[in-house]
């Protein structure tokens, strides 16, 4: 990879970051009556954004073009992930090196990386939510009953995967993925 490509993928990074920051900070104002230049986001010292003018929990993801943001009550457990279903080598080996083998199995059968994105999201999702390392989590079965949700859709970028964690989020455009 190129200096140019890599400069230039750090530049749409920032520049999506930055999109989810000021989503954030429009959602929050709308939410709490205040006019969103009064509103900046923080993040914590492991990175989790947050809005110290109002007591809401924030989760924010992107990928690819596209950019999630997730708000709710104070202390609220929740999470959301988002991420473009592309056709990458490594997620082979990603899944082979750092998924438990049962899950691990399920997603390399499909020789798809769709599977591979819907893990990676739900277990992003539940770190974002309840501070648990993703390494973690990938290594061992996902329990049942986890207030986990996974939606597939389509943009002019392509297909993406978008799960959350925590809440009963209702996605009107996408459909649930392995319902």
């Amino acid at each position: 990879m190129s200096n140019s490509t890599a400069l230039s993928r750090k530049e749409k990074a920032r520049k999506q970051h930055a999109l989810a920051e000021t989503l954030a900070t429009d959602a929050l104002a709308k939410l709490f009556a205040v006019d969103p230049p009064a509103l900046s986001i923080a993040h914590t010292d492991e990175g989790k954004p947050y809005c110290p003018q109002v007591p809401a929990t924030l989760s924010i993801s992107h990928s690819a073009g596209e950019v999630v943001v997730l708000v709710g009550p104070e202390h609220a457990r929740l999470g959301i992930d988002v991420q473009h279903v592309d056709e990458r080598p490594s997620y082979h080996e990603l899944a082979e090196r750092f998924i438990d083998p049962g899950r691990a199995r399920w997603i390399l059968e499909a020789e798809t990386p769709l599977r591979f994105c819907y893990v990676w999201t739900r277990m992003e999702a539940m770190m974002k939510a309840t501070g648990k390392t993703l390494l973690k989590l990938l290594a061992t079965p996902e329990p049942e009953g986890l207030p986990l949700a996974s939606f597939l859709y389509r943009t002019e970028e392509g297909l993406f995967v978008l799960s959350t964690y925590g809440c009963g989020v209702t996605v009107p455009f996408a459909r649930p993925l392995f319902a």
